[in-house]
């Protein structure tokens, strides 16, 4: 029994190292290792409870699984802040990124108030309410809105375009922003939906439409998987050709350690991994930690703190970056 759980821990601990393999290998070649990232607070779970069994009836074999479990810290890292803060002290620049999911009006009005009460320098929204795109516009001094995305910011807007495939749109958007003495890039990005509802996680336990549901939750996130990769390339081609500093946020649609962080992450900064607390969750309709609304920066920006709102307005909550931007003209 003891060689079959040891047999077990070894294979959660290789289902755990497997998420770094995403930095690598594409959707297009195998989405394997994109569902590995995805499951990998359930492998944590695992781990830890098989260590804490070994702790019991084996301690040496418990101290083997912990030291080959020291490199899964580095990924739970970025689901739950534990170390590689900056402490920058002091901040110039209050970032905001927020998936609204279509709010009725009562929200709306909850949403202008939380946006009064922090008061963000620039805001990026994503699925703004078709009925009322310009709710949160008397804020902010320059806006650029395209479709469900939308740039609000209190300093100029000297250029916005958004961004296609071919000739086909999608939901991202850069503005070139004048700050201060100094010119930034903001790109607001929404990576199209997985298409998997919290009713179908319910339902997959329904033993008559086991397989049936399993298929089709594999279809909607290989499809998707497979859609981002396309997405993030051009995002990825703004990125890298920008003449400026970056700052890329929104909802990816993608958790931490998959393919569509790391390509999009590149050498830019993870803002929660350099100035976040804590549980990292932005979406919480699944009650599940699950962390898909990230926030990136070149390395000018210095990072004072990173606060995930816990306010129920959307599916989503709002994360907030406090910036210190090393300006280049000083």
């Amino acid at each position: 029994m003891k060689r079959l759980i040891f047999f077990i821990n070894l294979i959660v601990i290789l289902v755990g190292y497997s998420v770094y393999i995403n930095q690598w290998v594409s959707p297009n070649v195998t989405t394997i290792f994109e569902y590995s990232a995805l499951i990998f607070p359930v492998v944590i779970i695992f781990d830890v409870i098989l260590i804490l069994f070994w702790l019991i009836y084996r301690w040496k074999i418990a101290l083997l699984f912990i030291f080959l479990s020291i490199g899964l810290v580095k990924p739970f890292n970025r689901i739950y802040h534990i170390y590689g803060a900056e402490k920058i002290k002091e901040s110039n620049l209050k970032f905001m990124t927020y998936n609204l999911k279509v709010l009725s009006l009562k929200k709306e009005n909850e949403i202008e108030k939380l946006v009064q009460k922090e008061r963000p320098d620039i805001l990026i929204l994503q699925e703004l309410p078709l009925n009322n795109k310009d709710f949160l516009k008397k804020n902010f001094n320059y806006t650029e809105n395209y479709e469900a995305i939308e740039i609000l910011s209190k300093f100029p807007i000297i250029e916005s375009k958004q961004l296609k495939i071919s000739d086909e749109k999608i939901r991202a958007c850069y503005a070139d922003i004048k700050f201060n003495n100094d010119t930034i890039r903001v790109i607001n990005l929404h990576l199209s939906s997985t298409r998997v509802k919290k009713e179908q996680i319910i339902d997959i336990y329904d033993k008559k439409n086991l397989k049936n549901n399993i298929m089709q939750i594999n279809h909607y996130l290989s499809t998707s998987f497979k859609a981002h990769q396309k997405q993030v390339k051009e995002i990825k081609r703004i990125i890298d050709t920008s003449p400026y500093p970056v700052i890329v946020g929104g909802d990816f649609n993608a958790v931490p350690s998959s393919y569509e962080y790391y390509k999009v992450r590149g050498d830019l900064k993870d803002t929660f991994v350099k100035g976040g607390s804590g549980l990292g969750t932005t979406f919480h309709d699944f009650k599940f930690p699950i962390r898909i609304d990230h926030v990136f920066a070149s390395p000018e920006f210095g990072v004072h703190s990173t606060k995930v709102k816990r306010v129920d307005y959307s599916d989503h909550y709002p994360v907030l970056v406090e910036f210190n931007y090393t300006f280049k003209n000083k």
